[in-house]
C-alpha cells in the first residue's frame, strides 16, 4: 500500500467529493479488511453499548435478517460500480449517516466512479464516521470467539492499554 501511495491517491481523488457533498462529518474512508470467517447469512454486525462509564462498539456476526434498527455502516464497491454492503450497525450516528448517504445519490455514483478509476476497490471502502473529540481515536480489538470491540483512546491512557 506504502509503496503505491493508495492513501496520498484516495485522499486526493476522494476528498474533494466528500467535500462537495458535506459528507466529510458523516462519512469516510475505511481500509477493507475481514474480522473473521463468516458463515453462511452472516455479516458483522456493530451494536453500541455502555461499558465500564465509556462507549465501545461491539462487532459480531449476526444473521441477515436482522431485527430492530439497523443500517449498512461500511460498504465496499463492487463491479457495475455500486456499493454492496459489508457490515451493518444499530448505533443512532450510523442510522443518521445513512439517511444522509440515502438522500445523495449523485454521491454514491461519483464516489464509486473514483475508486474505481483510481484502482482503490480492493483496498478502501466507505464507512459511517464516529463523532469523537479532537484529542481521541478509535482503536479496534478483535477477540477470540469472533468478536471485535472499538473503543475511544487518548495518549492519556496507559501505553498497554492504548
Amino acid at each position: 500500500m506504502h509503496d503505491q501511495n493508495k492513501l496520498g491517491i484516495a485522499l486526493s481523488a476522494l476528498g474533494p467529493i466528500f467535500l462537495r457533498y458535506e459528507f466529510c462529518d458523516t462519512w469516510g474512508i475505511s481500509l477493507l479488511h475481514k474480522h473473521w470467517p463468516l458463515e453462511d447469512g452472516e455479516r458483522p454486525v456493530q451494536e453500541a453499548i455502555h461499558k465500564n462509564g465509556e462507549m465501545q462498539f461491539v462487532t459480531r456476526p449476526r444473521a441477515l435478517h436482522l431485527s430492530g434498527p439497523h443500517a449498512p455502516s461500511v460498504f465496499r464497491v463492487a463491479p457495475g460500480p455500486h456499493l454492496d454492503t459489508i457490515e451493518f450497525s444499530t448505533d443512532p450516528q450510523v442510522l443518521s449517516a445513512h439517511g444522509a448517504l440515502s438522500a445523495k445519490p449523485d454521491f454514491v455514483n461519483e464516489f464509486c466512479r473514483a475508486v474505481v478509476a483510481n484502482d482503490l476497490q480492493d483496498t478502501f471502502g466507505l464507512i459511517a464516521n464516529k463523532l469523537i473529540d479532537d484529542e481521541e481515536w478509535l482503536v479496534e480489538f478483535n477477540y477470540a470467539g469472533r468478536m471485535s470491540v472499538l473503543r475511544r483512546s487518548t495518549t492519556e491512557d496507559p501505553k498497554e492499554g492504548r
